[in-house]
């Protein structure tokens, strides 16, 4: 049980000295011996540390993040020490680490649904991306958000067969020859907008309603809680809203785009369909993520969510306070909110009131008011988030 950076080195047929160098080294997690991977931002400084549990492809924990990281691409302090003009873009580490032995440009996704549109900008002076889709869910899942992202249009799609399905499986059924079988892939690599023609062909021949629909969900970034429960974090306007994906205000979301698109309605098998089908993403593709309600604390920063239409939050550190137009930290949707919650909005954003005793207050009711929508000041419920059925996506 557990595992090491020999043991791992041994796995992959990767150097161990190479490995170390990366940064790569053991440690314990929970009693059980680990490999340690940091991960270096584009200055080199380290951002977040991965860890690597086991090499079972069937457990679900053979990676974990340290507590407090926030995923980022990996191997972007390598971006600045070779300029070639492309890069290819894998999932994981262990086949940017394969890439790299052999001299290829590489990035890694922390998964392959771990993919933030704020990560274009790395690849703009980058002229040719190669990416790799693997022959799985996690393959389909970079094609969808591809579909989505700025740097689609200079992608090449590497295309491996099952049984070597990425860079480490190709390296590990042939080392000699990785080199030239590495080449010979890129060479064959189809341009996106070449295989997004052909999908678009095919889905006009066969149009069904539930296709539509999950097509009209691609720009929802789908994830599941600890406790299993998927959501869908959906953009509306200059923000994004977290709703349980059997929730009616996702729901109708997801008919809006599929009206805006088609000017009709789907049947409700198809809705079902497609529904049934995003919860299966959310849960064994998306990432497992902690979902707060009204009260938050990350990195160690309270954010309290004021439950309004725009799903604004206020940030708490020991500088003071401020109001923030987009939660770093998913909240789901509470059912209530305060009508102090707008008062503190209006401190925040007016400097009107001292902002530490206006936080104070609020923190410290012991009713809280912040969880459970009952409110000392009023002694009852208050009145439904931003009038329930008009909140964000329901009212569009």
């Amino acid at each position: 049980m557990g595992l090491t950076v020999e043991g791992y080195a041994e796995a992959k047929k990767l150097p161990l000295n190479f490995l170390k160098k990366l940064g790569l080294k053991n440690a314990s997690w929970r009693g059980t011996p680990v490999v340690v991977i940091p991960y270096g931002d584009a200055s080199g400084e380290e951002a977040c540390v991965r860890i690597r549990v086991s090499m079972d492809v069937n457990d679900k924990r053979r990676f974990v993040w340290e507590t407090g990281s926030k995923p980022c691409l990996y191997g972007l302090w390598r971006l600045k020490k070779k300029k070639s003009g492309y890069v290819c873009l894998v999932e994981g580490e262990s086949d940017c680490q394969t890439l790299w032995l052999h001299r290829f440009p590489a990035l890694g996704l922390p998964g392959a649904n771990g993919w933030k549109e704020d990560w274009a900008r790395y690849f703009d002076s980058i002229a040719r991306i190669y990416v790799a889709i693997e022959p799985d869910t996690g393959g389909e899942a970079v094609q969808r958000w591809l579909r989505n992202s700025r740097i689609r249009d200079r992608v090449r799609l590497i295309m491996l067969n099952p049984e070597k399905k990425d860079a480490s499986a190709l390296y590990l059924a042939d080392p000699k020859n990785f080199p030239r079988a590495w080449k010979a892939a890129m060479k064959a690599a189809t341009l996106w907008s070449k295989l997004e023609e052909q999908h678009e062909h095919r889905q006009q021949l066969t149009p069904t309603q539930a296709n539509r629909l999950i097509r009209a969900a691609d720009a929802a970034e789908l994830f599941h809680a600890p406790d299993g429960e998927p959501f869908a974090s959906v953009p509306v306007d200059q923000h994004k809203e977290n709703w349980p994906i059997r929730s009616r205000q996702f729901r109708q979301w997801l008919l809006r785009n599929y009206y805006l698109e088609t000017k009709s309605a789907p049947q409700n098998n198809a809705v079902q369909e497609a529904l049934g089908l995003l919860e299966s993403r959310a849960n064994f593709e998306g990432d497992e993520r902690p979902i707060f309600l009204r009260l938050a604390e990350d990195n160690g920063k309270i954010y309290l969510d004021l439950c309004n239409r725009i799903w604004e939050v206020i940030e708490v550190d020991a500088k003071g306070w401020r109001l923030l137009p987009q939660a770093p930290v998913p909240f789901r949707p509470a059912a209530t909110v305060c009508k102090c919650h707008e008062r503190i909005r209006l401190d925040a954003a007016t400097g009107l009131a001292d902002r530490r005793t206006a936080t104070a207050r609020a923190l410290s009711d012991p009713s809280g008011a912040w969880r459970t929508g009952q409110c000392q000041e009023h002694n009852s419920s208050c009145p439904p988030r931003a009038g329930g059925s008009q909140h964000g996506a329901a009212a569009k």
